[in-house]
C-alpha cells in the first residue's frame, strides 16, 4: 500500500547517514532548485547542525531524517501554501 511504502522510505531516511558535508550539499540544492529562499539557509542550518531535540538528535542525528525534521521545523513558520510547497520540493528531492 501507499502508506507501507512511506513508512519504508520513512526508516530508510531515519537509516541514510549523511557526513556534515552532505547535509550542506542538500541546503544548498534546496535553494539551488528553488524548494527554499536562500535566507532559510542559516535556519535550517542552525537547525539541522543544533537541533532542538535532543532525543531525536541522539537516535537520528547525521541523518537524512534530521535533515527532513531540520526544514519541517523551519516551514512551520512559513505561510501554509508555502510550507506545503517546502515540504513536497524536500521530498521530491529526497526521493519521497
Amino acid at each position: 500500500t501507499k502508506f507501507a511504502s512511506l513508512e519504508n522510505r520513512i526508516a530508510q531516511l531515519k537509516a541514510s547517514k549523511i557526513t556534515d558535508t552532505e547535509a550542506k550539499a542538500l541546503i544548498y540544492d534546496m535553494v539551488a532548485k528553488g524548494v527554499v529562499n536562500q535566507n532559510a539557509l542559516p535556519t535550517i542550518g542552525k537547525l539541522y547542525f543544533e537541533p532542538t531535540h535532543q532525543e531525536q538528535a541522539d537516535e537520528f542525528g547525521g541523518s537524512l531524517w534530521m535533515l527532513n525534521n531540520a526544514v519541517t521545523e523551519y516551514a512551520k513558520g512559513l505561510k501554509p501554501n508555502v510550507a506545503l510547497d517546502v515540504a513536497q520540493g524536500v521530498g521530491a528531492l529526497m526521493g519521497m
